[in-house]
């Protein structure tokens, strides 16, 4: 029952978390083409499955944190380097990442690793923080 709560708030946080990006990300891309923005051969129902798939490859190896025969370090690794590889793979699928240009492949995938880690390392000191102030008040109460 643990377990099934922390995978639901997992997917739901990274979901909406990728939807988020999405919205903001294709807003100024509207933005910057004076409203010309134009969706054709399913690009935009591809890159709706790519956000799903962004979400899900980041929600679903979140589950290796319940466990506890892994280092914290390794836990990192295998959540951040699976939602990576999903990043990379869902960003040529739907065409986020350009083609043809390798120096422009990798700096797209290195923004998109930026904001992944970004986000991660926010998650990560906002949880430590709150196990501290929990554990404060646990230390206070047993005094």
């Amino acid at each position: 029952m643990k377990n099934k709560r922390f995978l639901l708030e997992s997917l739901k946080r990274t979901l909406g978390v990728s939807a988020w990006i999405f919205i903001v990300c294709t807003a100024i891309r509207d933005l910057s083409r004076g409203g010309e923005t134009i969706f054709e051969h399913y690009d935009f129902s591809k890159m709706a499955l790519g956000v799903l798939a962004i979400g899900l490859g980041y929600g679903l190896p979140a589950m290796v944190y319940q466990s506890r025969k892994l280092s914290y370090y390794m836990k990192m690794w295998i959540h951040m380097g699976i939602g990576g590889l999903v990043t990379l793979a869902t960003g040529f699928f739907v065409g986020w990442f350009p083609r043809g240009d390798a120096l422009r492949i990798i700096l797209w995938f290195a923004a998109t690793q930026i904001v992944g880690w970004g986000l991660w390392a926010f998650s990560y000191f906002r949880n430590r923080k709150q196990a501290q102030e929990m554990n404060a008040k646990i230390q206070e109460m047993n005094r």
